[in-house]
């Protein structure tokens, strides 16, 4: 069997050195980043049922004010999420 020169076999370990390195930073990079997603997730999450708490608080208390139930939106509405109106037939 021919070996290769010296110098060409130093090229490709360097080579199969740095893939590893490639590998094994990857790998650390997806262990970090997942469990951060995750945490980000369940802080959002949170912040929803808080918001819908405060919701709640709010319509209660305008009932106990007002002795009724806030009125439902109009048939023609305006969005401010789309800044479109919208008709509902």
């Amino acid at each position: 069997m021919k070996r290769l020169p010296p110098r060409r076999e130093a090229r490709a370990f360097a080579l199969l050195e740095v893939l590893l390195a490639l590998v094994a930073l990857a790998f650390l990079a997806t262990s970090f980043a997942l469990p951060l997603a995750t945490q980000a997730n369940l802080r959002r999450h949170e912040e929803t049922r808080r918001l819908m708490a405060d919701a709640q608080d709010a319509i209660l208390g305008f009932a106990a004010a007002q002795g009724r139930l806030p009125c439902p939106a109009t048939p023609t509405a305006y969005s401010r999420f789309s800044g479109i109106f919208f008709q509902t037939q």
